[in-house]
């Protein structure tokens, strides 16, 4: 569901995002694997959507990408440097 409200909120096209989201999950299944098809239909075919008038043809959905991690590392370890040395530089001109 994550996905589909991501690819909703990029391109405003609800019902497209929901079909999207279900043809990209089940398209990576193995067919010949019947377990395996039986548990994703069943994880990711049977969300619904409400809504009035058709699907719009040929939508081209954008790839959704997870958000890197890395910038947050840095910009905390940058922040955790300023603090140290502020706070030892606060700390210096207390003792004088």
């Amino acid at each position: 569901m994550k996905h589909m409200y991501q690819l909703s909120l990029a391109t405003d096209q609800i019902g497209q995002s929901l079909w999207e989201t279900q043809r990209r999950n089940l398209s990576a299944v193995d067919r010949s694997d019947d377990a395996a098809m039986e548990e994703a239909v069943l994880r990711y075919g049977c969300f619904v959507l409400c809504q009035r008038g058709p699907l719009p043809v040929a939508v081209e959905m954008p790839e959704i990408r997870e958000s890197s991690r890395a910038g947050w590392a840095l910009a905390l370890a940058i922040a955790a440097v300023l603090v140290f040395f502020a706070t030892r530089k606060w700390h210096r001109e207390k003792k004088a």
